[in-house]
C-alpha cells in the first residue's frame, strides 16, 4: 500500500512494512537484480526510511538484507538511542531511522502491577469506542511524535531533492498519525487527510 502523503509534493511516502522487500532482493536472479532497482525506482530516491515499529516487530535479518542491497543501495541504520546524538549532516546519508512509536503503551502495561487492568482497560476501550481510542492513546505519545515531525523537517530541509518512506507494520495506525499530522502542518483540508486514511 504505498502511496504519497498529500500536501508534501511528493517527498514523503507511506507504507506498511519493508519486510517484503528482503524476499524480492533474495528471490531475484542476476539479470533481473540489475533491472529490479529500475523497476522499482521510488526505492533508489528514498533517502530516509522512518521505522514506526518496535523492536518485537522488526525482522533484523530482513532489514539487513534490503538495507544492505546493492539492489536499492546501501542504507545507514539508525536506532532510537542514537537519535540524541544526530546532526545535520547524519540526516544528509541514506538511512533507516526507528522510532518505538508504541514504547510509552507497553512499558506502562508491561512494569504496572495492574497492567492486567490496564490491558482490558485499553482492549475495552478500544472495543467501545472504535480506533479512535488507540489514536488517542498514540496522540498521547508526544515525544515520539515529536521526534518523528524532527527527523523528516530536518532530513527535508538537509536533502530538499529527496524522499521519505515512513511505516510500521500495516502502514495504518502509527503511519497513518504521523501523516495526518503532516498533512495537516501542509494545510491539507480535513476531507482529503481522512480521503487518505480510507
Amino acid at each position: 500500500n504505498l502511496r504519497r502523503v498529500p500536501g508534501t509534493n511528493r517527498r514523503v511516502y507511506r507504507s506498511a512494512h519493508t519486510d517484503d522487500l528482503a524476499t524480492l532482493v533474495e528471490n531475484a536472479n542476476q539479470i533481473w537484480k540489475a533491472t529490479l532497482s529500475s523497476s522499482f525506482p521510488l526505492l533508489t530516491q528514498i533517502s530516509l526510511v522512518l521505522d514506526l515499529r518496535s523492536p518485537l516487530e522488526i525482522d533484523e535479518e530482513k532489514v539487513r538484507i534490503w538495507t544492505n542491497s546493492n539492489t536499492f543501495g546501501d542504507l545507514w541504520r539508525i536506532s532510537e538511542d542514537e537519535i540524541p546524538n544526530l546532526t545535520d549532516t547524519s540526516l544528509r546519508r541514506r538511512c533507516v531511522v526507528r522510532v518505538n512509536m508504541t514504547e510509552k503503551i507497553t512499558h506502562q502495561l508491561k512494569d504496572s502491577p495492574l497492567k492486567l487492568s490496564r490491558f482490558e482497560k485499553m482492549v475495552h476501550g478500544i472495543s467501545e469506542h472504535g480506533l479512535g481510542f488507540l489514536y488517542k492513546m498514540l496522540l498521547n505519545q508526544h515525544d515520539a511524535i515529536f521526534k518523528c515531525l524532527v527527523i523528516i523537517t530536518t532530513h527535508l530541509e538537509e536533502c530538499p531533492a529527496n524522499k521519505v518512506l515512513l511505516h510500521c507494520v500495516q502502514g495504518k495506525d502509527r503511519t497513518g498519525i504521523i501523516s495526518m499530522l503532516l498533512e495537516s502542518v501542509a494545510e491539507v483540508s480535513d476531507e482529503q487527510i481522512l480521503q487518505d486514511y480510507m
